[in-house]
């Protein structure tokens, strides 16, 4: 944690004020990579048009940002935060900060709109963008203060597209195609529910795959091979294996000769580091579904089977949520989508309860 003062002068009025700042470098195993890393902070802070106080631009404010407060976010949060400063930084990146007001975000939003470009990313984009702003104030930049309640977002939906979820026959066919361990990874996403992240950080034993009482237990989740915690509290669950998926689990822990504590897929070369998902998908998923014949389609969709089987079996979307990890029942509601095929069974199902003839 660094603490000291600056002269803040507003670019505008020029006013000049004294004013107390505190930054959280973050934690280091040494106090020698600690102290590196305090150098390199006030080596930025100090260069040029970097002055504390001092009028900015987005585009260099983003370069100060994403050296000093980015790398504290995951992998993944990383990527999605650069996806979207892209396009405000295409647009707005020479503008100065005190210059970034309501009027220049809403013509982004219209910029971004026009380009085809869905509206969740639009206001990704631009929730990140005031979110940017807000830091660089915390920062001593001037800056202005933008409500998201000041903007207009694009009201009209884009086309529908019906979640892919892989069919009762697809997984078949992927399970008994794959080897044991490939085999344990796509029934841990189609029959317990797990994220790829949260089914490379699971171990063997009762904190995690627990054979003996039946429970897969998920506590963090795995980026770029290293293990973190989960990220909200709803994802912390106990979920109890259906019969097919303790029997894949105690075939493959029986052919990797696993012990309690490791990790159920670790790398060859280091057993403390776990596979990667992009290698996952990149390397076993997608070639797979190739040497299928199966449609293209994310590891996604063996969570959204489940969730469209469980909605089948008569469970309530509450349980569902807490099944899937989600933060609330709006989420499981994307998810718990029927089929064509889906919602023909379950006519015909209803058909034979009522004693009418089935066509």
């Amino acid at each position: 944690m660094v603490r000291f003062r600056v002269e803040i002068t507003d670019p505008e009025t020029g006013e000049t004020r004294r004013r107390q700042r505190r930054d959280e470098l973050g934690w280091f195993r040494s106090k020698k990579a600690a102290e590196v890393a305090l150098t390199k902070f006030w080596t930025l802070l100090q260069a040029g048009d970097l002055q504390a106080g001092s009028a900015i631009r987005l585009s260099a404010y983003w370069a100060r940002y994403a050296e000093l407060h980015l790398p504290l976010l995951r992998k993944s949060s990383q990527r999605a935060y650069r996806a979207s400063m892209a396009h405000a930084l295409g647009i707005l990146g020479e503008r100065q900060l005190h210059a970034i007001g309501p009027e220049e975000v809403q013509r982004l939003i219209g910029s971004m709109h026009s380009a085809g470009l869905a509206r969740a990313t639009v206001r990704q984009s631009v929730v990140r963008l005031v979110g940017l702003l807000g830091r660089a104030r915390r920062d001593g930049f001037a800056a202005r203060a933008i409500s998201l309640k000041m903007l207009s977002f694009p009201r009209e939906r884009d086309a529908h597209r019906e979640p892919r979820a892989v069919t009762p026959e697809e997984l078949d066919r992927i399970l008994e195609a794959s080897a044991p361990r490939e085999r344990a990874i796509w029934a841990l996403g189609a029959l317990a529910g797990c994220r790829c992240g949260e089914v490379m950080a699971l171990t063997w034993g009762s904190q995690g795959v627990d054979l003996d009482r039946g429970v897969v237990r998920i506590t963090g989740s795995a980026s770029s091979g290293r293990i973190h915690a989960a990220k909200t509290l709803k994802a912390v669950r106990s979920i109890p294996m259906l019969p097919e998926l303790r029997r894949i689990l105690a075939e493959y822990q029986q052919v990797s000769g696993a012990q309690a504590g490791e990790f159920l897929f670790p790398t060859a070369k280091e057993p403390s580091r776990v596979l990667d998902q992009d290698d996952v998908r990149r390397r076993l998923w997608h070639p797979l579904l190739r040497r299928l014949g199966i449609g293209s389609m994310g590891l996604h969709s063996l969570r959204h089977a489940l969730a469209a089987r469980l909605a089948r079996l008569g469970m309530s979307e509450a349980e569902t949520a807490a099944w899937l990890g989600h933060g609330n029942i709006r989420q499981s509601r994307h998810y718990t989508h029927l089929l064509e095929h889906q919602l023909a069974e379950s006519l015909a199902a209803a058909l034979r309860r009522s004693g009418e003839d089935v066509p």
